[in-house]
């Protein structure tokens, strides 16, 4: 189960975000995962809420945004997103000779805190 390891290293980034900013409670953690990485959103949130209950982050909410499809163009070398599941269009050259991005990164995109 990497998710563990996952909010081991969210843990960190909200632990030295903490020293640097001197914030005294997080509330929200707002993290973002690549559309092609295996996490588990319940898994992640099982992990989150075990690996909290006896910090000072026992009760901070973890909310997980899910990536949308990223391309890059082969024609023109254009990146881009797509929303629709149908064959993605190049917006700057119309060309449909796209290749879609592996992106598997979950990263801290924000916390908010008091």
């Amino acid at each position: 189960m990497h998710e563990l390891s996952v909010v081991d290293g969210i843990l960190r980034v909200v632990e030295i975000q903490k020293r640097k900013h001197r914030f005294s409670r997080v509330k929200l953690i707002e993290i973002i995962c690549g559309k092609y990485n295996c996490l588990s959103e319940d898994n992640l949130q099982f992990c989150f809420d075990a690996a909290t209950e006896s910090s000072s982050l026992k009760g901070a909410r973890l909310k997980i945004v899910r990536r949308g499809e990223d391309y890059r163009c082969a024609a023109c070398n254009a990146e881009f997103g797509a929303e629709s599941e149908s064959l993605p269009t190049c917006p700057a050259c119309r060309s449909t000779d796209v290749i879609p991005r592996m992106d598997y990164a979950v990263y801290v995109r924000s916390l908010e805190v008091e």
